[in-house]
């Protein structure tokens, strides 16, 4: 992505702004911490206080990947799982749940989230700050999506709060990015129209967004 004040060029997951001010650049609280992502495993510490798990089995073929998470986590946050993991259903019994059309990475943000209850994004594919920022905000609407399919009230009132904070951090080429193509595509392909965050979008488009993108 081009900065402002030169000839444009897209880029599918984010657009450049000017600095922001600095009262929004401090809403620290929301900031999205970038580390790399570790699976969850058996032998951390933090899962002896929650009782049984559940076997949450994600994507298809090549892409799927199990997950053990405590079910306590899962039915307290989700009404999704609450309602799958209760009465007779094959899933309580069996205390696995399949999410064949879900993305692994996502749900490895999702699971830390439950645990940790910060949402931490992975190192981003480039240094690249446009790419960089695209990443993020790819991660937390993907996020997002989510939580709305498993009813998560909780975590999808808290994404768009970090999705704000993240299109107002200041990348390394000093400016910050907007949503993207790619990333507004996902949103409206994967939410009701009267989406948080659908408007989330168009306001942050309207007060920030480069008018050569619009």
């Amino acid at each position: 992505m081009s900065p402002n004040n030169a000839t444009p060029k897209k880029t599918a997951a984010s657009a450049p702004v000017e600095s922001p001010p600095k009262d929004l650049r401090s809403h620290h609280k929301a900031r999205v911490e970038q580390e790399d992502l570790k699976s969850i495993s058996l032998q951390s510490l933090t899962y002896c206080c929650y009782g049984e798990y559940v076997e949450v089995i994600v994507s298809t073929g090549d892409k799927q990947k199990q997950f053990m998470v405590h079910k306590q986590l899962l039915t307290s946050h989700s009404l999704f799982f609450q309602k799958a993991l209760s009465g007779t259903w094959v899933e309580a019994k069996e205390r696995k749940v399949k999410l064949p059309e879900d993305d692994h990475d996502t749900f490895d943000v999702y699971v830390n989230l439950l645990y940790s209850d910060q949402i931490t994004v992975g190192p981003p594919s480039s240094t690249d700050p446009n790419v960089a920022g695209g990443d993020e905000l790819e991660t937390l609407v993907n996020l997002y999506v989510l939580a709305g399919k498993l009813q998560d009230v909780k975590t999808k009132n808290k994404t768009p709060v970090a999705i704000l904070a993240s299109s107002k951090e200041v990348r390394s080429d000093k400016r910050t990015y907007v949503p993207g193509h790619s990333v507004i595509t996902k949103v409206y392909a994967g939410t009701a129209s009267e989406s948080l965050l659908r408007r989330l979008i168009v306001d942050l488009w309207t007060t920030d967004g480069t008018g050569q993108y619009l």
